[in-house]
């Protein structure tokens, strides 16, 4: 039965080997310079990238993997120390071969990609004027999340007004801007936000 040739098993050909021999026996062939150059020219037919195809001669084995794997921290380090360029796909080709052989990669550490994102800070927190003024776009996200109903606490128009988004906006009681406990703000429209005595910095007459 011939062996066929289509773009999706001449991808999966070029991501299981490392160069045009490996590619060859992938379809059951014996490396030749005629079975090469033929390969060669049906991968470029199909766009399938290559780049990451060493030169003849030059072999990842199983060992030399195994020997750089053991004294590098990642994938890149392992690509480098083998001498190829990084960029085309070499290292995540590297990767799969390295994965595939069940090579241990406990000890790597995780690229900036990788690394777990840290926690968002929380925002309503009672702050300092030195850490700078908290959008009030995020400060009404997080009343909302905390589950504090979106609608004015004076008059008690909600999100829309007249059949169009209302902006909800978020008032500070007691007029400190960085005081963004729960307790402190409260959301309101904008109507009734500009006639409270916070308004735009405005403090509140004490008592």
């Amino acid at each position: 039965m011939p062996v066929k040739y289509t773009p999706e098993r001449l991808v999966q050909a070029a991501r299981a080997s490392s160069s045009f021999d490996d590619a060859v026996r992938w379809f059951g062939g014996t490396p030749t310079p005629g079975s090469r150059r033929y390969l060669r020219a049906r991968m470029r037919e199909a766009g399938v990238d290559t780049t990451h195809f060493t030169a003849p001669g030059v072999r990842h084995t199983e060992a030399r993997l195994r020997e750089l794997a053991a004294c590098s921290h990642s994938t890149a380090e392992v690509v480098r120390r083998l001498g190829i360029s990084p960029v085309g796909g070499n290292q995540a080709h590297i990767g799969r071969r390295i994965a595939e052989l069940g090579i241990d990669t406990s000890h790597f550490t995780a690229s900036p990609r990788e690394r777990p994102k840290a926690a968002k800070r929380d925002r309503l927190v009672l702050g300092s004027p030195a850490d700078g003024r908290t959008a009030g776009e995020r400060l009404r996200k997080g009343l909302l999340r905390q589950g504090v109903p979106e609608r004015c606490v004076m008059c008690g128009t909600g999100a829309r007004w007249n059949g169009k988004p209302l902006r909800l906006e978020v008032d500070h009681l007691n007029g400190d801007w960085w005081d963004n406990r729960p307790a402190n703000l409260r959301l309101l429209c904008p109507n009734c936000h500009t006639v409270t005595d916070t308004y735009r910095g405005r403090k509140p007459r004490r008592k």
